[in-house]
């Protein structure tokens, strides 16, 4: 799967906290699809290659899919900060409380699949993981981040109801 050809604004929300974490999310799922530099079958298998460069390739995945997990976590506590700062009110409180449920649902899902990473196969595995990301960046950011940073927007350019 190649996103190459989907333009990064995409991910883009229009928050200055928000976007910078969905480019390097963006450029995390570039280095996936390079994980596999010499794929010997179209299937992905790894049969074909020395078992060094296998191990290599795993290597490689394994390194990505660690610096992918410490970078959703960043950007869920970022985020955490950023709904922190937002107005109590009950329109807030429901997208935070939802959004919050999204990041522990995502997590769960983005670990079961860092878990099962595949050995001997790294470029089937690597597509795996950039599918499941992928799939749910462009969900996530349309729905829940989107909506975050208009909440922000809304909160930052509101005058105040009390003077």
């Amino acid at each position: 799967m190649s996103h190459e050809a989907i333009p990064e604004p995409l991910f883009e929300v229009g928050d200055s906290g928000i976007d910078p974490d969905h480019r390097a999310l963006a450029e995390l799922l570039d280095e996936l699809e390079r994980v596999c530099t010499n794929p010997a079958t179209p299937d992905g298998r790894c049969d074909h290659c020395p078992e060094r460069k296998a191990h290599a390739c795993h290597g490689s995945l394994k390194e990505i899919c660690a610096k992918m997990q410490a970078l959703l976590l960043e950007h869920f506590q970022r985020e955490q900060e950023l709904m922190n700062s937002l107005p109590r009110n009950a329109a807030t409180r429901a997208h935070c409380e939802r959004h919050r449920r999204e990041h522990v649902n995502f997590s769960t899902r983005y670990n079961v699949a860092a878990a099962r990473l595949n050995a001997c196969h790294p470029a089937t595995s690597a597509l795996e993981v950039e599918t499941l990301v992928l799939d749910w960046i462009r969900s996530h950011a349309l729905e829940f981040d989107a909506e975050l940073a208009a909440l922000l927007h809304r909160s930052a350019t509101a005058s105040p109801r009390y003077a």
